[in-house]
């Protein structure tokens, strides 16, 4: 401080303290399968001293893990200051809310508390296959198999019922409870030996995408193209016997024109 200036201190007296405690509740249809966190909440607080609002030290820092199991709890905050939570680490849910009063007051020796609410929903994926190209009709019993991959919160997801499928000819395949918010590629790891191949979901091309809230099973539609460019020729056990017989009409046909031949001879 230089000479002859005047500098003012402003200092939060505590002659009394209480406590906040941040509890964590999880709701939606997705809530048993993902909403096991982790969560992670920032308390900021300011206190009122009259004359202006000071920011409050929390103390041992603003930053606490919490869950279902184990609240957060911030004690030995000053009396009157008030506190605003935010969750920072939300677990990949689709909504958060706080209920309660927030800001809130912080009491005096006693502890004030807010609920911090994760919903969690379900989306699913449909995916059809269209065979297209001159040799389409010669795969329409080929077995095709596509490959999901997804995260949620930066973790990889488990794919309920695993994350393959396989289609029979123009036929579907359906990925049902996924987490929604999820990003997702969708692949196709065994396309028939198609000479080309094309994949869209909800119309965009390529296989990325976000999954969407669903109140039915499935929301999301993928459709796999496969294409070949010529005719296929497809040979079954009845075509092998015709052959056959014909084969053995001409060899007949053949050994009695040489028989006749050697007659004449």
């Amino acid at each position: 401080i230089g000479s002859g200036t005047t500098a003012t201190l402003h200092a939060i007296n505590v002659v009394s303290s209480g406590s906040l405690r941040i509890v964590k509740e999880v709701t939606g249809d997705g809530a048993d399968a993902y909403g096991a966190g982790p969560f992670t909440v920032s308390l900021a607080c300011t206190f009122d001293t009259g004359e202006g609002v000071l920011d409050v030290t929390v103390p041992g820092g603003p930053t606490r893990e919490f869950d279902v199991d184990d609240p957060a709890l911030y004690e030995g905050l000053p009396t009157g200051s008030v506190c605003t939570a935010t969750e920072t680490e939300t677990g990949g849910a689709a909504e958060v809310t706080v209920a309660g009063d927030d800001p809130v007051a912080i009491p005096r020796r006693d502890t004030a508390e807010l609920t911090i609410v994760n919903r969690f929903d379900l989306g699913g994926l449909a995916v059809a296959k269209r065979l297209d190209g001159e040799g389409a009709a010669g795969h329409e019993d080929d077995v095709f198999t596509v490959d999901l991959a997804c995260t949620l919160a930066g973790s990889a997801v488990d794919i309920p019922g695993g994350p393959e499928r396989t289609v029979t000819g123009e036929g579907t395949a359906a990925y049902t409870g996924l987490p929604a918010g999820a990003e997702c590629t969708l692949t196709e790891i065994d396309d028939g030996g198609a000479d080309r191949t094309a994949l869209s979901v909800n119309g965009a091309e390529g296989g990325a995408f976000t999954v969407a809230a669903c109140d039915t099973a499935t929301c999301d539609a993928a459709e796999v193209v496969n294409a070949w460019d010529g005719a296929v020729l497809s040979v079954t056990g009845a075509d092998l016997r015709s052959a056959a017989a014909a084969a053995l009409v001409f060899l007949i046909a053949g050994a009695g024109l040489l028989l006749a031949a050697r007659r004449r001879a």
